[in-house]
């Protein structure tokens, strides 16, 4: 099994609106993240905030 890891510098971006979602989006792969309650609080843990 040969494996391929392509290293690259990711930009992401958060938009959070304070009643409804929280989304990151990934600008180099065009890739849109709805991000619920229990990931953004598991985020801010791995933080340290």
């Amino acid at each position: 099994m040969i494996c391929t890891f392509i290293l690259m510098k990711l930009t992401i971006s958060g938009y959070s609106t304070a009643l409804f979602a929280t989304w990151y989006f990934i600008d180099e792969l065009g890739i849109l993240l709805d991000a619920g309650d229990g990931l953004t609080s598991s985020l801010l843990q791995k933080a340290g905030k």
